[in-house]
C-alpha cells in the first residue's frame, strides 16, 4: 500500500480491480465488502456446492459475485488500487504514464520480494539466477525493502533482544533457585539381618544407635 486509500470506504459492495489475466474477473488482492454473516453463510454453501474454478478465493468469489463484469461499472475499482508488479511490463507506455499514481501493488506469483536478497549498503535488489524481474518491477521490490528495512527490521531487531534478555534473566532465575534448594535424602533403614552382621563383624556404631544409651532402653524395656 504506497499511500492512504480511505477513499475504498466510501465504495460499495463489491467492487474490486479487474484482473490483469482476465479483465472480464475481478482480482481478489484488494477488494470491498460489507461484514456479514449472512453473505458468509452463503459463501460457504456456494462453496461447498459449485467449489472453485481455478482452485483459490478468487475463482469461489467470482463465481459467486458473478454479475460483477457487467452490473455495475462503477463498482469497477481503477488498475492503480491493485496494480499487478508482474504485469508491468506488458504495457510500459502505461505505466509510465499512470504508474506515478500507483496506491497498492500486487505481487502476483509465487516468487515475493522476501525471496529475493537485498543489499542494505546499496539499497539495490540482487537477482541470484533463480529470481527475475523487469526494471519497473525491481522499482517496486527495491521500495518494499525499503520500507522493510526502515519500518519493520529495526522492530523485529528490538524484539528478538527483548527474547533473549527475558531468556537470560529466566536463566538467571532458575540458577539462583537452584543454589537454594536443600535436597535431603533419607537413607535406607538397614534390616535386623544387616544389623547382626554389623555387630557380627564389630562394626558397631557407638556414636549412634548402637550407643549405651540406647541399648540400655532396650534392656529396660524387657526387664
Amino acid at each position: 500500500v504506497l499511500c492512504n486509500v480511505d477513499e475504498l470506504f466510501d465504495r460499495e459492495e463489491f467492487s474490486a480491480a479487474p484482473d490483469s489475466g482476465w479483465p472480464d474477473c475481478f482480482n481478489s488482492g484488494v477488494f470491498v465488502f460489507r461484514p456479514s454473516l449472512k453473505t458468509y453463510n452463503l459463501l460457504l454453501r456456494f462453496a461447498a456446492e459449485h467449489g472453485s474454478f481455478d482452485g483459490g478465493d478468487q475463482g469461489l468469489l467470482n463465481s459467486f459475485f458473478s454479475n460483477w463484469a457487467t452490473a455495475d461499472i462503477g463498482k469497477h475499482l481503477p488498475f492503480l488500487y491493485n496494480l499487478s508488479s508482474s504485469a508491468v511490463y506488458t504495457y510500459i507506455p502505461a505505466f509510465n504514464h499512470f504508474g506515478r499514481d500507483a496506491k497498492v501493488v500486487h505481487f502476483l506469483g509465487a516468487t515475493k520480494p522476501w525471496n529475493y536478497k537485498y543489499n542494505l549498503q546499496t539499497k539495490r535488489v540482487m537477482q541470484d539466477g533463480t529470481t527475475s524481474g523487469s526494471f519497473h518491477q525491481l522499482s517496486f521490490l527495491a521500495l518494499w525493502w525499503n520500507i522493510y528495512s526502515a519500518s519493520i527490521l529495526p522492530l523485529l531487531e528490538k524484539l528478538q533482544k527483548m527474547e533473549e534478555s527475558e531468556s537470560e534473566e529466566c536463566k538467571n532465575e532458575v540458577a539462583h533457585s537452584v543454589s537454594e534448594l536443600s535436597i535431603h535424602f533419607k537413607p535406607e533403614e538397614p534390616s535386623p539381618e544387616d544389623e547382626r552382621r554389623k555387630w557380627e563383624e564389630g562394626r558397631m556404631d557407638y556414636m549412634g544407635k548402637d550407643a549405651f544409651e540406647h541399648i540400655k532402653k532396650k534392656l529396660d524395656a524387657f526387664l
